[in-house]
């Protein structure tokens, strides 16, 4: 049996709102299908709600993620070989972005190359 889910889109809105507002540093976790809202939809809302940070299940969510999120993504559950192909297509697709990280890291780091 199938089950539909109908959301006020204004009072979900609210609430998300409410929430950031009361808890600053708010990392929002958008993983699987997001309860059927889907991947980017709910990056696209954590873009909206102004917050630095979202976290994804896996590497393999970042692409989706990143196609509407601009902050930083935290992966709870790494697959090294997956983080890997994730990070050679996400220098495929953003080098910039990538390239200014690398050069965050280095500065975080004192690194010279």
């Amino acid at each position: 049996m199938p089950l539909s889910l109908h959301v006020d889109g204004e009072k979900w809105r609210s609430h998300l709102g409410a929430m950031v507002s009361a808890k600053p540093g708010l990392v929002p976790v958008i993983k699987g299908n997001g309860y059927g809202f889907g991947l980017e939809f709910l990056a696209a809302e954590s873009s909206r709600l102004g917050v630095e940070t979202v976290s994804v299940g896996l590497a393999s969510e970042v692409v989706k993620v990143r196609s509407a999120f601009g902050g930083e993504i935290i992966i709870l559950s790494p697959d090294h070989n997956q983080a890997i192909s994730l990070i050679l297509k996400l220098f495929i697709l953003y080098p910039a972005w990538i390239f200014s990280k690398v050069l965050m890291l280095r500065q975080m780091l004192s690194l010279k190359f």
